[in-house]
């Protein structure tokens, strides 16, 4: 029993000289990423390999293709983006230039170009540079002395020198794919705000101007009242209604509210905030219900298809008896290509009605392109599978 515990004790202490010790109070751990990363301290810069746990009043900079991560205690971190330089003080950490990400959930100060950033509960992010970005993810950060409220999450705003901010104030957060941080924290909600962004392009391109952008709004007022539906239409278009009128029904399904309200968030929050498809997935949560969320629009996208499509050409065979096909052959008419039986009050042409010249065509009417002016009907099935095929599949542009 003596040996097993012996034993125990001495791997249980091996286990805790391999790793690196927490930073204790005025102390913080440096913890390299990725890519060139060093430590200034006492006017010395030494290259960091692998984590290390300083003092506070250090500077930490990634040069170009270079991460880190500064672990201040266990409930706050800064992870530091290439070419940036962020020193670390003892009551607040300030970023000298490039991007940092913010996770914390212990009061904590940040300085960035004048500004002085405070937050307790959040995940924001710094881009320091000629005016600095805030841009929140979750929780909200405050800007003192701005005069403006705490930045929620999903927001952002540009802080000029001196801590004010820059109009228009609050804007929605701006979401990018290609950056690493955004695709880690909203990754789903930028791939259904992508897909949201191409039904509506599909959309803008199915639904014309004039009576039938209004035949679409009385069918989405099947499931919303009139002037909810007048007012969405009004304020984003007609497309960008319809998508959104969507979102405001699996939304109203995901958090138990009024899908009317919901809409009038969502409107309120594309137009005066100018927020994206993806800021509004991840804003309700939609990711967990993409599935049903385009299924739905497709099968919207499917009956306004029908609604809106014009109704097709008459084919050869359902032509009135009486009447000649272009380029057929007459039947009991003269010699003529096309000639047929003469209309009544004169012979036709390519008839037998004598030397009488065929009367001349009716003026053609500027005001009206004429039948021959229709263009040809689509390569596909139909004209509804057509237009499906349109919205979920965007034609390449032309080159």
């Amino acid at each position: 029993m003596t040996k097993r515990l012996t034993a125990l004790f001495v791997i249980l202490a091996a286990g805790a000289c391999s790793r690196t010790p927490a930073p204790e109070a005025g102390q913080l751990r440096v913890i390299p990423l990725g890519g060139p990363v060093s430590l200034v301290e006492d006017g010395e810069t030494t290259l960091l390999e692998e984590a290390a746990t300083v003092d506070a009043g250090v500077s930490i900079i990634t040069q170009t293709g270079g991460r880190a991560k500064v672990e201040l205690s266990a409930r706050r971190s800064l992870e530091l983006a290439p070419d940036t330089e962020l020193r670390v003080e003892d009551r607040f950490s300030e970023v000298k230039d490039g991007r940092v990400l913010v996770r914390t959930s212990s009061p904590m100060m940040l300085h960035a170009g004048g500004a002085q950033i405070e937050a307790t509960e959040a995940i924001f992010r710094v881009d320091s540079g000629a005016a600095v970005l805030l841009g929140t993810y979750s929780g909200s950060a405050t800007v003192l002395g701005s005069g403006v409220p705490a930045v929620a999450a999903l927001r952002q705003a540009i802080v000029l020198q001196g801590g004010e901010i820059a109009p228009p104030g609050l804007q929605a957060l701006e979401v990018r794919r290609n950056d690493p941080w955004d695709a880690d924290l909203l990754g789903q909600a930028i791939d259904l705000g992508l897909r949201l962004a191409d039904y509506e392009r599909g959309l803008s391109r199915q639904i014309p101007s004039g009576r039938e952008a209004g035949r679409v709004s009385q069918m989405l007022e099947s499931r919303f009242p009139p002037r909810a539906i007048k007012s969405a239409v009004a304020s984003l278009g007609s497309a960008r209604a319809v998508v959104a009128a969507v979102v405001a029904q699996e939304a109203g399904l995901l958090e138990g509210g009024s899908p009317t309200r919901i809409l009038a968030r969502i409107v309120g929050f594309i137009q005066q905030l100018r927020a994206s498809w993806i800021a509004v997935a991840a804003e309700w949560g939609l990711p967990a219900a993409a599935a049903a969320l385009t299924q739905q629009l497709r099968d919207l996208a499917s009956s306004i298809s029908e609604l809106v499509a014009p109704p097709p050409a008459p084919s050869l065979s359902s032509a009135p008896s009486g009447t000649v096909g272009p380029g057929s052959t007459g039947g009991s008419g003269g010699g003529g290509p096309g000639g047929g039986s003469d209309p009544p009050g004169g012979p036709g042409p390519g008839g037998n009605g004598g030397n009488q010249d065929p009367p001349p065509p009716p003026p053609a009417d500027e005001d009206d392109p004429g039948e021959n002016s229709q263009p040809p009907p689509p390569p596909c099935a139909n004209t509804v599978e057509c237009a499906v095929d349109d919205i979920l599949e965007p034609p390449e542009p032309p080159t």
